[in-house]
């Protein structure tokens, strides 16, 4: 996992975790209830880049203990998914098995058609993504087997709350919790909206340790453009 991108690294883990997408894993919501009772079936997510649907995908993986597998539909083909569904037919994945597609839509017919029966069967729990409407992408045979979502774009009161982010998991994720392990990171990153001197932040506290505090940056603007700036560097 340390070998992972960074935005794969600080991805939440549990629904509890994800900001957004209140409608599917809000309480008594679909996506939420299903994970709960262990009833997931295929499904299709339908929304705009950046919406959240790898994140919700790899969640409901987690949740249910599955394997996860993640393809694109512009590079995977039909000899992907056969090796997929071969380690999914093992006695210890039955059913748990989850295939999450990117951008299905570039799948053609006969590779589309290639999934249907692993989808019917139970092999497979399918989760494709797709920006364009599935409707008009996706096989009917295939879409009907699944269930659509549409993942809609963040809020302005989402993206803050993400601006929130406790800054020393993505100094951790990114070299540990080692004393003066972030240095390299300071003049580049985050001195711009922190460093003032040896020790000492303006716009928040440094501890002792080496770790940043959760408060070491306040607001939006902040802690918004250091995450970005440290995934751009990862």
């Amino acid at each position: 996992m340390q070998d992972a991108p960074l935005a794969d690294r600080i991805r939440p883990q549990k629904l509890s975790e994800i900001i957004g997408l209140a409608h599917l894993v809000g309480q008594g919501k679909p996506v939420r209830l299903a994970v709960r009772k262990k009833t997931i079936h295929s499904m299709i997510f339908w929304g705009p880049p950046g919406s959240g649907k790898t994140t919700l995908a790899r969640v409901i993986a987690n949740e249910i203990g599955g394997k996860f597998h993640q393809l694109s539909a512009v590079s995977a083909g039909k000899d992907d998914v056969r090796k997929i569904v071969a380690q999914a037919k093992s006695p210890l994945l039955e059913g748990r098995t989850v295939l999450f597609l990117d951008e299905i839509h570039r799948f053609n017919k006969a590779q589309q058609d290639y999934l249907l029966p692993f989808v019917e069967d139970g092999t497979l729990i399918f989760i494709g993504a797709t920006t364009e409407n599935p409707s008009f992408e996706v096989i009917g045979p295939l879409l009907s087997r699944c269930q659509v979502f549409v993942l809609n774009e963040l809020s302005q009161k989402e993206l803050e709350k993400i601006g929130d982010w406790p800054i020393e998991r993505i100094c951790y994720e990114l070299e540990g919790y080692n004393g003066w392990g972030y240095r390299r990171y300071h003049s580049a990153v985050l001195s711009p909206y922190l460093w003032s001197g040896t020790n000492h932040y303006s716009r928040g506290k440094y501890v002792a340790d080496g770790k940043w505090s959760a408060t070491a940056v306040s607001g939006q603007s902040g802690a918004m453009a250091i995450l970005k700036r440290l995934m751009e560097m990862d």
